[in-house]
C-alpha cells in the first residue's frame, strides 16, 4: 500500500493508533500524542478504520470530485 511521502504515519501506524483507541488502551488524545499527530488526524484514522478496516487507511486523492465547468 502506497502512502504520501510526507505522511507521518504509514498504514500500519494508522492501524495501531486506531486499534489502541477502539480497544480502550488509550484515549484519542493519548494516542495522538504518542504517534505525534493532531487529535483531529487521529480521529480521522479511527473513524476510517471503524468504517472500513485496514483498507480505509490508505491515502486518498486530494483532487476535487468535480471540476467547475466554465
Amino acid at each position: 500500500m502506497d502512502y504520501h511521502h510526507h505522511a507521518r504515519l504509514t498504514w500500519r501506524g494508522r492501524e495501531l493508533l486506531a486499534r489502541d483507541v477502539l480497544e480502550g488502551r488509550l484515549t484519542l488524545g493519548e494516542a495522538a500524542a504518542g504517534h505525534r499527530v493532531s487529535r483531529q488526524t487521529a480521529g480521522k484514522w479511527v473513524r476510517r478504520y471503524r468504517e472500513g478496516g485496514v483498507e480505509a487507511l490508505a491515502d486518498r486523492s486530494s483532487l476535487p470530485h468535480r471540476l467547475r465547468q466554465p
